[in-house]
């Protein structure tokens, strides 16, 4: 009997918490495809935290405007502003929303995160950081069986100093050598003057 007694509460006890979680999914899942509730204000408890530098990393490396076989266009877009935060969201065409995030205004002042266009910052830095000698290698005449094997960029931001800094990794396969070349380079890009720290 004892027992019983036991098992009963327990029972509700479980019922009634995969009820709530199941309800709670529900929402969860309902804001993804309301992005228009969103910007009333809705949902914002949903947002996740994003710190300016995990916000300015995540911005750069996803590119304000990105393609994607499964969605096609992906935008990254301010849906709520509040006195404290600013909710951003990651959206196909037709609205639904892939991430759901705030950063705090506050960390946001003064820093130009518009003009972070990733495809124009590895254009510049490959154009302006890799050594011209290097840029050569894969049209220097006898070395015409080389090609590039691995390529990378890495973005990490610092809040205080207000700069990217930006990492290349590359990497090339020529068919006369056994090993393949590997190279780094690595560059502070300051978000005022808009120009590569070297």
């Amino acid at each position: 009997m004892y027992r019983i007694s036991l098992l009963i509460p327990m029972f509700v006890l479980l019922c009634t918490g995969y009820t709530y979680a199941q309800a709670s999914a529900s929402k969860r899942i309902r804001i993804y495809d309301d992005t228009a509730a969103i910007k009333t204000g809705r949902y914002l408890e949903y947002a996740k935290t994003f710190s300016v530098k995990e916000f300015v990393e995540y911005y750069v490396k996803e590119g304000k405007v990105s393609a994607s076989k499964k969605w096609g266009d992906l935008y990254i877009v301010p849906l709520y502003k509040d006195l404290s935060f600013t909710f951003w969201g990651r959206i196909v065409p037709f609205g639904h929303l892939l991430h759901f995030f705030k950063v705090s205004n506050k960390e946001l002042e003064g820093v130009d995160y518009e003009s972070l266009d990733r495809d124009v910052l590895k254009s510049r830095f490959i154009a302006e950081i890799v050594p011209a000698a290097d840029k050569t290698i894969l049209g220097k005449k006898g070395l015409r069986n080389c090609r590039t094997d691995y390529e990378a960029f890495d973005f990490i931001y610092h809040p205080e100093k207000k700069q990217l800094e930006m990492v290349y990794h590359w990497t090339i396969d020529c068919s006369y050598r056994l090993k393949k070349l590997r190279k780094h380079y690595t560059s502070q890009y300051d978000l005022a003057s808009k120009q590569f720290v070297k």
